[in-house]
């Protein structure tokens, strides 16, 4: 038996189904997307760009306000050039990244559940390995002080 998802049955629906399947625990929002957020891991959305015949696995995270711009670009292509599989760009003061799936003629279950495992770890050793101090990115869960102290100015 092939586990293929046929490309005509690529949705959001579809794709939570497998995640079900898998235990990953993940929700539904309103715009579509998926919201993973298994314990353990970094936690992301699964975008479905039905134009495109995509699925994209996405993420962020917010830079310290005392990065500078050149650090903040340094991160992104050194993720770039050494993680495997993971697109990362700077996008005002996050650090966002990326993984996409072609599901044109289709996609393998395993192959989405593979790649949706394998993402959220590569983005975890990633920023360890990265940033391992936390000296350009606020850790997950954590406001930093100077990010604080902007929330309370504005």
């Amino acid at each position: 038996m092939i586990n293929l998802i046929e490309e005509c049955n690529v949705t959001s629906a579809t794709l939570a189904i497998e995640l079900e399947r898998a235990t990953i625990n993940y929700q539904p929002l309103e715009s579509g997307s998926l919201y993973v957020h298994e314990d353990g891991w970094f936690p992301f959305w699964v975008v479905l760009r039905e134009s495109a015949g995509l699925i994209n696995l996405t993420t962020y995270i917010g830079f310290r306000d005392t990065s500078t711009t050149l650090e903040r670009l340094d991160l992104a292509n050194t993720i770039n050039r050494y993680a495997y599989g993971l697109t990362s760009w700077v996008e005002d003061d996050l650090l966002k990244m990326e993984h996409t799936i072609n599901y044109c003629n289709g996609v393998l279950r395993e192959t989405f559940i593979r790649v949706t495992r394998n993402f959220a770890a590569v983005v975890t050793k990633s920023l360890k390995q990265y940033d391992p101090d936390h000296k350009l990115l606020v850790p997950l869960g954590e406001v930093s002080a100077e990010n604080d102290d902007n929330a309370r100015r504005a």
